[in-house]
């Protein structure tokens, strides 16, 4: 899997709800960095999106990524469930070992 394949399989099974496979994508010490918050942990990340997070059936819509060996960013829009654009986003996706290790979101 290349590094553009991991972050496009990781928004898919995010919006699919399939949390096993997204499991399988982040390092155990996955960190995502957020404009409100920080979730540290790949087990705290996995909790809040399938228990916590405000809307869990959201669509993300790839606008254009751009990589490296390491890194990924992509441009999106964020959908409610009711196809509703919530809101754009650029998320630094870094890789270790075809898994993510970090996501840095950037929202607008």
């Amino acid at each position: 899997m290349t590094v553009n394949d991991v972050v496009e399989e990781y928004y898919r099974v995010l919006d699919e709800g399939e949390y096993d496979r997204l499991q399988e994508l982040l390092t155990e010490d996955f960190v995502h960095q957020r404009p409100d918050m920080t979730i540290d942990g790949r087990d705290e990340f996995l909790n809040f999106m399938a228990e916590d997070r405000p809307e869990k059936t959201t669509t993300h819509e790839v606008n254009d990524l751009h990589s490296t060996d390491e890194t990924v960013v992509v441009e999106g829009t964020l959908y409610k469930s009711s196809g509703e654009k919530w809101f754009s986003f650029a998320d630094v996706h870094k890789i270790v070992d075809s898994q993510i290790n970090t996501i840095r979101t950037y929202t607008g």
